[in-house]
């Protein structure tokens, strides 16, 4: 099975060293969006910084395959925190 790394950046740079063997290129989307819902769950509050952070998933050479980013913006009309 070919191995994809979910490489993290959030202000700083969280490769993912080891990988993980997945059957297909699906199999590795399905595994980006668990692996952010499981960010986002355990990190919440600091998600909410503003600051903006994507995965890229690459394959076993380096080369990226696909970038998921996110940023969260706040509307200025909204009511402060």
């Amino acid at each position: 099975m070919p191995i994809y790394h979910f490489n993290v950046h959030d202000g700083v740079d969280c490769p993912d060293r080891v990988g993980s063997d997945l059957p297909d290129l699906a199999a590795a989307r399905t595994e980006a969006v668990r692996r952010i819902t499981d960010i986002l769950n355990k990190g919440a509050p600091d998600f909410w910084r503003g600051t903006p952070w994507n995965m890229n998933v690459s394959d076993a050479k380096g080369l990226t395959l696909f970038t998921i980013m996110l940023l969260v913006t706040t509307s200025p009309l909204a009511p402060a925190a």
